[in-house]
């Protein structure tokens, strides 16, 4: 199994402990879209959002993935 796999395990264990964990969701999110997972990746992204609704990094990236992959 590669790094971004399983740092993507360790998010989700780190989640599980604690479902409002921001940097949590933005690292998987992060490691999503390295494997070209982006609709996961938004996902994750937009959970980010909810819990840090000014974090531009985030919008951006959210932006980033809708407007290049079509994805919403």
């Amino acid at each position: 199994m590669g790094l971004f796999e399983d740092a993507i395990k360790d998010y989700d264990r780190a989640i599980e402990l604690d479902n409002n964990y921001f940097e949590a969701y933005c690292n998987r999110a992060n490691a999503k879209y390295n494997l070209g997972l982006y609709k996961e990746a938004l996902k994750d992204y937009k959970k980010a959002l909810e819990l840090d609704t000014t974090n531009n990094t985030v919008i951006e990236n959210i932006k980033n993935i809708e407007n290049k992959y079509g994805l919403k």
